[in-house]
């Protein structure tokens, strides 16, 4: 995403956003440097050494996988979120992030549950245990759904409703699926 899709975004905050801020991911530099060493660095990092110098053990050097992918599926989220975005494109963002969240928690998730159980307690090299990762992991995901449900049910999935509403009425039903109708055109079948 571009800067000025995330400038779009803040001037347009979706209705579906907890409190003042939308949700944060990791920051994107503003400026216009490269990431990546330049020539100058590069027989630093390829020097066969045993010394760690002071910069790479700093765990806030490193990124979490776990908290990298929440981070994505944040940003998958943004753009159902944005009103710019016609209906069916917020629906497929949403079905997106619904699919890449159940993969995340079969196996992101999961492994971290087996190294629980396997009583790993070494940490990674971003400083986290896989107890204090998956903790965290679930209460960032919980966030991240949560505003996935409220994005359906408040901004999303209402315009189908009303659209549906006015093009299935219970006189155009047959009989068997009047029921059906009846609820669709109500939209009791869509609300919390």
């Amino acid at each position: 995403m571009t800067g000025s899709a995330t400038m779009r975004l803040d001037r347009h905050p979706p209705s579906t956003w907890t409190g003042e801020h939308p949700p944060r991911t990791p920051p994107i530099t503003d400026d216009q440097t490269v990431d990546c060493p330049n020539s100058s660095s590069w027989p630093e990092l390829c020097a066969d050494s045993d010394e760690q110098p002071d910069h790479l053990s700093n765990p806030v050097a490193y990124l979490n996988r776990e908290f990298s992918e929440l981070s994505f599926q944040w940003r998958v989220l943004f753009e159902a979120l944005d009103t710019q975005n016609p209906p069916l494109e917020r629906l497929k963002f949403l079905a997106i992030l619904t699919k890449n969240m159940d993969e995340f928690f079969m196996k992101r998730i999961g492994g971290l549950k087996q190294q629980i159980a396997a009583e790993m307690t070494e940490p990674t090299v971003d400083g986290r245990t896989p107890t204090e990762q998956w903790e965290q992991a679930l209460d960032f995901a919980r966030s991240i759904v949560d505003t996935q449900s409220r994005c359906y049910h408040e901004a999303v999935a209402p315009p189908y409703l009303t659209t549906v509403s006015k093009s299935l009425t219970t006189t155009s039903c047959r009989t068997p699926k009047r029921h059906l109708c009846a609820r669709i055109s109500s939209a009791r079948c869509c609300q919390r």
